[in-house]
């Protein structure tokens, strides 16, 4: 392939055409890390012999899907080439693909539903404590230590048919191990890892053992950017790669296009107060400075206000409400849309003032990182009632669907489902008065997020399977017209214009709870303050709830005081206003 890939630079395209055996890419914030991700499985695509396809596989639906974009326009190929899912995606297809019993998936809250059914002696707050236990237990690889209740959990989902997310990892182990290692390793020499420093150590016992087999292994990611401790990810095994895969190369990135001049020296300075390991410097492409503002506002509901102001001044204002109350000037020529602006904050019970501000204001938002779309009211009554139709029947159905209406609507379904696509067949759903009776609470962009799934779907199965791996920062529409709200952990992988972190006080973030982990929390922080691409907001409240006073988070005094702007809430005293330093008491 003569002179490959004029768009990479001289690291990526390094990086790209490695012709190695096993590589991990270090990839800062910025550095184009999905960019030069997708042109090295191009590359490595083009070195498969016939049958064979290169295995790429990342953690949430949303950025498989994104990868799956990339490819489509970089190879005329892709489908036949590469095979791009999550890690629970590619389980799930090869236990489906094998002659095994049939099964259901259970994401966590339909395993409490099930265990509330057949376990009723455990109350609500048991059977998610239990479930979250059995969830880490098996993301460590530890599942012999989890005792007799964890077995109670496992006996009762199996019982039922179902396996959970985790169980799909363990069973591609153990049917690998059984005798179908070699094959798949035929059917995929290449495996490429995005995220890696997400990965836990089921998941990294996957990846070596297809790695014995002869697969070649790229990974790439960023240790600084691992946020997901609590779920059983560990930073650990991206730093040992190059002793679990011997012969490894380790190359980095160092070119960053996205974030400005000052926000890279503010985060930079954030992650290196504490423990990150010592990374090559970025090399800025980008040289206008852009903005960091910190705001002191007097309450929560301020820092609420606060916002909406913003947010009104930069799109230009959006109501006569504004005009009139002098939030903005009747010549404002907004230089954002809706969909360029997100707020993030760490748990979700900072976003309940946020919405009730923005409702007031007529203000269009979105919120992702709460619930998966499985999960979204409506939604899950809609995929029973296809589990239905797909001839997967369950207890839950049994109990919610008696009436004639919806029965009916699914027998309706059921006779035509063998004539119609997935896309066709969920309109169809979607037009019977018995089966949208069932999703009152669904919104349109839920609607619209089914649709876009079935689109991909090659039958009802697969439709159903994918919608149950979501994760709660999947349904986000990024082409929606609308404020983003999310949590800090939903924003990882995005990017933005602008962006605010509220509730940036001490005690929230970093967040400071039995079994937190400072440094994840200070990583989760650098993570936020890297998604924009020009200006950043931050606030904190000197008042929320019942708490007398708050105090800024520690954390932000690692930034050099010279690239924040600092603000705080006007007080009026003698008919002046008074501007209050940042960190006054």
């Amino acid at each position: 392939m003569a002179a490959p890939f004029p768009e990479l630079n001289a690291l990526q395209l390094a990086a790209a055409t490695y012709a190695g055996r096993h590589l991990l890419i270090q990839a800062g914030p910025g550095t184009g890390k999905t960019h030069t991700l997708a042109h090295r499985i191009a590359f490595l695509a083009e070195r498969l012999d016939a049958g064979q396809r290169v295995l790429a596989v990342t953690f949430t639906v949303q950025a498989a899907a994104e990868m799956r974009g990339r490819l489509e326009r970089l190879l005329p190929s892709f489908e036949r080439s590469v095979k791009a899912s999550t890690f629970h995606g590619f389980c799930l297809e090869l236990l489906r693909s094998g002659a095994g019993e049939p099964f259901k998936i259970a994401p966590p809250e339909t395993a409490a539903g099930l265990l509330a059914r057949r376990v009723p002696g455990l109350g609500d707050r048991d059977r998610r404590a239990l479930i979250a236990r059995s969830t880490l237990q098996k993301s460590l690889d530890r599942r012999d230590d989890g005792g007799d209740d964890l077995a109670l959990y496992d006996g009762t989902l199996r019982s039922l048919g179902y396996l959970d997310y985790e169980d799909l990892i363990i069973e591609t182990i153990a049917s690998l191990e059984g005798g179908a290692l070699d094959a798949c390793v035929r059917s995929f020499p290449f495996l490429c890892v995005d995220e890696y420093q997400d990965i836990n150590p089921l998941q990294h016992r996957l990846v070596k053992l297809l790695a014995r087999a002869g697969a070649r292994v790229t990974a790439i990611g960023d240790a600084n950017q691992a946020i997901y401790g609590f779920r059983g990810s560990d930073a650990a095994i991206f730093r040992s790669f190059t002793e679990d895969f011997p012969g490894a190369e380790r190359l980095s990135l160092r070119e960053s296009y996205r974030t400005p001049v000052r926000l890279v020296a503010a985060s930079s300075q954030l992650i290196a107060a504490g423990d990150a390991r010592r990374l090559p410097d970025l090399v800025l492409v980008r040289r206008d400075a852009g903005r960091l503002v910190v705001h002191r506002a007097a309450s929560e509901a301020a820092e609420a206000e606060y916002v909406v102001h913003q947010v009104e001044r930069l799109v230009g204002g959006t109501s006569l409400y504004s005009l009139d109350s002098g939030r903005v000037g009747t010549t404002a020529a907004g230089a954002r849309s809706f969909g360029d602006i997100a707020v993030l904050y760490r748990v979700n019970g900072r976003r309940r003032r946020l919405e009730e501000a923005f409702r007031r204001s007529g203000i269009p938002y979105r919120t992702s990182g709460d619930l998966p779309l499985s999960r979204l009211p409506g939604v899950h009554d809609l995929l029973v009632a296809l589990d239905l139709v797909a001839g997967r029947p369950s207890d839950e159905a049994d109990e919610r669907f008696s009436g004639e209406e919806v029965r009916r609507g699914i027998e309706a379904l059921s006779r035509i489902r063998g004539a119609r696509g997935v896309p066709a067949l969920l309109d169809e759903a979607l037009g019977m008065p018995g089966i949208r009776a069932l999703m009152g609470g669904a919104g349109e962009e839920d609607i619209e997020s089914l649709r876009r799934r079935a689109l991909l779907a090659p039958t009802l199965e697969s439709f159903l399977d994918d919608v149950a791996l979501s994760r709660p920062e999947d349904p986000l529409d990024r082409r929606s017209e609308r404020v983003a709200l999310m949590t800090l952990h939903a924003a990882k992988g995005l990017e933005f214009p602008t962006i605010f972190i509220v509730g940036c006080e001490e005690g929230s973030i970093p967040l400071r709870t039995s079994g937190s982990d400072e440094e994840e929390e200070r990583r989760l922080l650098y993570v936020a303050m890297t998604r924009p691409r020009e200006e950043l907001f931050i606030t904190w409240a000197a008042h929320r709830g019942a708490v007398s006073e708050e105090l800024p988070s520690s954390f932000l005094s690692a930034i050099d005081d010279s690239l924040v702007e600092h603000e705080a809430a006007e007080r009026k005293r003698g008919g002046k206003d008074r501007q209050l330093p940042l960190f006054d008491a």
